[in-house]
Parts: structure tokens; sequence; C-alpha cells
């Protein structure tokens, strides 16, 4: 018996010899009349059965320690699972600090002053937000922006179906942005 094989196979290989064994005695017993010198090859024959038997003990007698090593194995497979998870988080901390190493020293290297930041993100807030018509004021009951009824009859829902007799929302809108910009 080699080691490269588990144990299974091997005793399925000596069963499948056991198998063929008991085959050759048992034919050469229903012939024992047809040939006269089958006596030899029934004493082999019967030695050959005992020589597996006696492998198949020895094997079954190998299974405590082929469990006892397949426990080892499963345990220590595991413990790699874990590590990997452990060596994976790792590796992903370095490479977010790496990251933020490198924004950092970026950062360093270009200052930019907070005074033009703010101006930048209230021109950005002035001129891309959506503010309430001019009439509303706060505590006002009516909604700040158009309901449904009121959205539907208004020339932005369907501008093919009500004729263009004011000037257009956008138009309005851009007069309202140029007024807003200028004060």
């Amino acid at each position: 018996m080699t080691d490269c094989r588990s144990l299974r196979d091997c005793l399925l290989e000596n069963v499948d010899d056991l198998d063929f064994i008991i085959k050759q005695i048992l034919e050469s017993l229903l012939n024992r009349d047809k040939h006269r010198r089958g006596n030899e090859s029934l004493n082999s024959l019967v030695t050959l059965f005992e020589g597996r038997i006696n492998e198949v003990k020895n094997l079954l007698g190998r299974v405590a320690e082929f469990r006892a090593r397949e426990n080892l194995i499963r345990q220590l497979e595991i413990c790699v699972q874990e590590r990997n998870e452990i060596i994976d988080n790792a590796t992903t901390l370095v490479l977010q600090a790496n990251n933020k190493i490198h924004s950092v020293r970026e950062s360093e290297a270009h200052p930019v002053n907070s005074e033009v930041v703010i101006r930048l993100a209230h021109q950005i807030s002035k001129n891309y937000s959506v503010s309430a018509p001019l009439y509303w004021q706060q505590g006002d009951p009516s909604r700040p922006f158009p309901t449904e009824p009121e959205f539907r009859a208004s020339a932005l829902a369907a501008p093919r179906t009500n004729p263009q007799v004011v000037p257009s929302t956008f138009s309005l809108l851009r007069q309202q942005h140029a007024t807003v910009c200028s004060s």
C-alpha cells in the first residue's frame, strides 16, 4: 500500500481483489473434476485470499489514525481560513490607510483657503438651488411649490395643450435668476 492513496481507495482495491479471488476459488472448486492439478492453484488462491484478509484487517486497524489525521486537517483548514480573513482585513485597512495618507499629503502639497471653499459653495447653492416663490412667507399655509392640480394646469406639464400666451417658464426663471444675482 502506498501512502499517497486514501484509506478508502486501498480498502476498495482490497475488496475488489477479494471478490476476484473468491470467484476464482469457486470456479476452481466447480471445475475440480475437469482439472486434476487444480489443487495447487487452489492452495495458492487460498494463501492469496488469507494475505488479502490480513491486509484488510491491517487497514481497518488504521482507521482511527486516519480519522485523527482527517480531523487535524479540517481544524487546520479552518485556522487557515480564519487567518486568510484576518490578512484580507489587514490588507484592506492598510490600503485605506495608504489612500488616506496619500490624500493628506496631496492636500498638504496643495493647500486650499477655507474662505474660497465657502464662497464657491455659496455660489453653487445660489446658482443651482430651487427657491420658493417670492410671495411665499414662512408659516404660510400654502405650499411653496405647486400642487399637483396646479402643475397639471401649468405650461410646464402640458406645453402643447396650453397656448403660449404667457412667456415660457424658463424665460421667467432666467429673469428671476438675473434679478436675484444682481441684488
